[in-house]
């Protein structure tokens, strides 16, 4: 094989991306002419680039995209990785847990693509088995409402544990955060100069148009602004307004300083029905940002149940999630 390890790293991470965009050109770039593909391993083998650029263009109009899940694994001319394969309906979607190997011939080129998976891989969103995996969010789609270094790092990862982000904020500064998801195999939706705008609705209403579905949101606005208490409940409220309008079920967690008590959940409520769960992360001047964003990862998802309506500071729970 003649790329170097750095290049097949770099050659799978732009599978996974062209895969996503829908680029068949990209992906029919990697093949030799004469390659062979099986998918999954046990049926036809698929032969030669024309055969190939079909399979891949049958994924044009379907509700699909990949996540890689874990490290690359060399063993000489070879390469395999794992990922999952988010498939189906907005309403009910499928996880499929799948591993792929690419054999190289000398020109660098990918000569035989076989992937493993079966009906044991195939998972609902909500199923248990999926859930004590490594990826606890996958498919899940979550707002993330800011676009400073402690929303960068929530967002990150949301989308390392599998969740699909929708980041709102500065256009600037919300694409590095979402091209930086994406370069890591990762899936992000941009809301560009959205972070501040009050219209009801606009904000959870797009980020579910955008991604076919909401199941949670995290808001993390600058605390240094003097309005960002106001603004961090009226998130709040927007996106329990909308859950409630929707049907959707899902949690909402704000990031806020301890005399925030109007974005805290027991203000948040007011008899409200329970369509949200809502949890508050109250960070310290020593808090790292990894640490709020384990904490914010973990607060979102299923595993945080039974948490509802608590509030968490970070010189007490440590390194959760």
């Amino acid at each position: 094989m003649s790329r170097t390890v750095d290049q097949v790293e770099q050659l799978l991470r732009g599978y996974i991306k062209a895969f996503n965009a829908r680029d068949v050109d990209a992906l029919m770039s990697i093949y030799a002419a004469d390659a062979t593909l099986e998918d999954p391993v046990g049926t036809s083998l698929v032969r030669g680039r024309a055969a190939i650029r079909a399979f891949y263009e049958q994924f044009a109009t379907q509700s699909s995209f990949l996540q890689l899940t874990g490290d690359f694994r060399f063993a000489g001319d070879a390469v395999a990785f794992s990922f999952f394969c988010y498939l189906g309906s907005n309403d009910d979607p499928m996880i499929i847990q799948i591993t792929d190997s690419f054999r190289f011939d000398e020109q660098g080129s990918v000569i035989e693509m076989r992937a493993f998976w079966g009906d044991a891989n195939i998972h609902r969103l909500a199923d248990q088995e999926l859930a004590q995996t490594r990826l606890p969010l996958a498919g899940r789609v979550i707002l993330v409402n800011g676009d400073d270094l402690q929303a960068a790092a929530c967002a990150r990862a949301l989308a390392a544990r599998g969740a699909v982000v929708v980041i709102a904020g500065e256009v600037e500064a919300i694409t590095s955060i979402a091209c930086s998801i994406r370069d890591a195999g990762g899936r992000a939706f941009q809301l560009a100069g959205m972070l501040l705008d009050e219209q009801p609705l606009e904000l959870p209403n797009k980020a579910k148009a955008m991604a076919g579905r909401l199941d949670g949101c995290v808001n993390v606005l600058p605390r240094t602004r003097k309005d960002a208490a106001r603004l961090t409940s009226l998130r709040a409220r927007e996106q329990l307004r909308a859950f409630h309008d929707q049907g959707m079920h899902g949690a909402i967690i704000n990031v806020v300083d301890a005399h925030w008590h109007e974005a805290m959940p027991e203000s948040l409520r007011e008899g409200a029905r329970r369509v949200a769960r809502i949890n508050c992360i109250v960070p310290d001047s020593s808090s790292d940002s990894a640490s709020l964003a384990n904490v914010a990862a973990w607060l979102v998802s299923p595993a945080a149940a039974p948490v509802n309506d608590q509030v968490f500071r970070l010189s007490e729970v440590g390194h959760t999630g």
